[in-house]
């Protein structure tokens, strides 16, 4: 969780066992902002990016950055691999 930063920095992994190839797929990244007002919770979102997974598959790594708004841009690097 980030706190009053327009800066924030996540460095989070993820792994994922899939069954077969994600082909014709995408994963959406999706950023909300949990703000305090008052008593009162807010919510709202940041952005959202939907990569497709193909290339991933295709590249068996990638690397991109994405423009969520007008701070820093969020850079997502995504890796398949099979277990074979």
């Amino acid at each position: 969780e980030m706190r009053n930063t327009h800066s924030p920095t996540w460095l989070q992994e993820f792994s994922f066992m899939l069954e077969q190839p994600p082909i014709d797929e995408y994963l959406r990244l999706e950023f909300i902002d949990h703000s305090m007002m008052g008593h009162f919770r807010r919510k709202g979102t940041l952005g959202h990016v939907d990569i497709n997974l193909t290339d991933v598959i295709n590249k068996k790594r990638t690397y991109e950055s994405y423009q969520l708004n007008t701070y820093n841009p969020l850079r997502v690097e995504l890796q398949w691999r099979t277990t074979d």
